[in-house]
This record gives structure tokens, C-alpha cells and sequence, in this order.
């Protein structure tokens, strides 16, 4: 889960929602102003989007690399790593 995401998209519902709530409901010379509550509602909708986003991405994980003694590759696994050393360099790790 990316936290800084989730609590920026989080921010624009909330703005969006109170922008939406105050200027829908305010009324200049007798008509309600309709792009800004609509404008509003944008914003909220795309902050539910980055919210949703950014908890259901990946963290970036530390994962293991395991690297080759003979020529430096880098394998995400041990088994990885031998097949490639038994392969290529014809010997046991």
C-alpha cells in the first residue's frame, strides 16, 4: 500500500465533497452555480480513485537477489542461481 497516496486522495474526496456541499447549496442572484459543484464532485471522484489506487499497489519489497561469484548475474532465487552457475559455468555453486 503506497500511504502517501491514499491519504492525498482521501484529502481531494473530502475537499471535493465540502467544494460540491457548500456551492451546491449557495445560490448567487437567484441561480445555483452549477459547473462548481460539479467540479466538485470531479475531484472527489478522482480522489477515491487515487485512494483506491494507492491501497491496492504493490510496495516496493526488498527482495532477495543472489548473484553469481563467476560473472555477477543477479538471480531472485537461489535455484535460479544454480541452474544458471550449472549452465553456464559448468560447475557446482
Amino acid at each position: 500500500m503506497k500511504t502517501q497516496t491514499v491519504i492525498f486522495g482521501v484529502i481531494l474526496v473530502v475537499v471535493g465533497v465540502v467544494v460540491a456541499v457548500v456551492f451546491g447549496a449557495t445560490s448567487v442572484t437567484g441561480r445555483t452555480h452549477q459547473i462548481i459543484p460539479a467540479g466538485g464532485i470531479g475531484v472527489a471522484i478522482l480522489g477515491g480513485i487515487l485512494s483506491i489506487l494507492g491501497a491496492t499497489a504493490k510496495a516496493e519489497s526488498q527482495t532477495e537477489q543472489f548473484k553469481c561469484q563467476v560473472c555477477g548475474a543477479v538471480f531472485g532465487s537461489d535455484i535460479a542461481l544454480k541452474s544458471h552457475t550449472k549452465d553456464k559455468h559448468g560447475s557446482k555453486p
